[in-house]
């Protein structure tokens, strides 16, 4: 008598099926979407550092000790290009033209919504902070 060496089509399809669980249990476990949203949200944090650091630069030098009255200002001197929200908006900017500004940005991953909907920088205090707003109207300098 032959003995036929190897697994049955049913232990495969077994075995696939336990793969295929573990996977979805892993996927659910990671939740990509959030991980995305918290690398957009590094960005936003990295570009308003940027933009706050630029606005310090240009009124340091400035002769009317002002900051500027738009962001595009920027551009001249202080910076190459003006960062740009990871989702294609703008970032925002109150009180340019004046002595005391802020720059925001609205966070979207659930953690940092968590913190505050808006990370914020206010030449005042010099200080970043998730806002505990709802609204990017709420950071103003």
């Amino acid at each position: 008598m032959q003995t036929k060496k190897g697994f049955t089509l049913i232990e495969l399809l077994v075995v696939i099926a336990i793969i295929g669980v573990l996977a979805a249990v892993v996927l659910v476990a990671i939740n990509p979407a959030e991980r995305l949203a918290q690398a957009r949200d590094s960005g936003r944090k990295s570009d308003v550092g940027q933009i706050a650091t630029a606005l310090e630069a240009y009124f340091t030098t400035s002769t009317d000790a002002e900051y500027p009255a738009v962001l595009d200002n920027l551009t001249v001197a202080d910076l190459k290009r003006l960062p740009t929200d990871p989702t294609g908006g703008n970032y925002g900017y109150q009180g340019g033209g004046s002595d005391a500004v802020a720059v925001h940005a609205t966070m979207e991953s659930d953690a940092e919504a968590a913190k505050g909907a808006v990370y914020c920088w206010k030449s005042e205090t010099g200080a970043f902070a998730n806002e505990a707003a709802t609204t990017d109207a709420d950071c103003t300098p």
